[in-house]
């Protein structure tokens, strides 16, 4: 389970609290695959009209495919079921290089940024069309001794 809230802070946007939940499935296959299954809930994501309060439902499906010990390909596809919908479905591919503690991620999306809110009602982009944002994250593993 995961939870989340958002507070927009961005001029001219409406319904700037937000709460999302998720229930995140997931699977292992061997040494090489995974896969997941996220059923996912956000309130109030229409930012352009304050009169829709409305959320959004959706169901995202993901995967890695390990191709080396330190090396992924990754993927997701995040489906509107109900809701506030954009026209586009929300997808992203990647790649990913792991060192000691860090793990490096590049990717082609088709939503405006990685938090549930932004990706769960959509996509702003229409991949068919060959329209995509390229991003970057760096996460890093701690250990308490």
């Amino acid at each position: 389970m995961r939870g989340s809230f958002s507070d927009v802070r961005e001029t001219g946007s409406f319904n700037r609290n937000r709460t999302g939940a998720q229930a995140i499935l997931a699977r292992r296959f061997g040494e090489h695959l995974s896969l997941m299954v996220v059923p996912t809930y956000v309130s109030h994501v229409n930012y352009l009209n304050e009169n829709d309060r409305r959320g959004t439902t959706a169901v995202g499906v993901g995967g890695e495919l390990r191709l080396t010990s330190k090396m992924a390909l990754t993927g997701e596809w995040i489906a509107q079921t109900a809701g506030v919908e954009s026209s586009n479905q929300s997808g992203s591919i990647g790649f990913s290089i792991a060192t000691a503690r860090h793990v490096f991620h590049i990717f082609a999306t088709n939503t405006a940024g990685p938090h549930t809110d932004l990706y769960a009602p959509g996509g702003d982009l229409d991949l068919g069309s060959g329209y995509f944002r390229l991003g970057f994250n760096i996460s890093r593993t701690y250990t308490l001794r």
